[in-house]
């Protein structure tokens, strides 16, 4: 039998933070699905990876 674990990450950007250093990381995040591979075997550690974006402002949030 083959265990699904699933990782839940959140990230919190400073305020002041430019829409380009956002997409960066961002792509960076994403990219560990490729860079991520076992040395033992060759195989990728991450089997899938599913990520969106939200951007919110806490004024915007309903009962805030």
């Amino acid at each position: 039998m083959t265990e699904t674990i699933t990782h839940i990450v959140l990230f919190k950007y400073r305020a002041d933070i430019s829409w380009e250093a956002f997409e960066a990381h961002f792509e960076q995040f994403m990219a560990l699905k490729e860079k991520s591979i076992s040395k033992k075997t060759g195989k990728p550690l991450i089997k899938s990876l599913k990520a969106g974006t939200q951007v919110t402002k806490l004024a915007n949030i309903s009962g805030c």
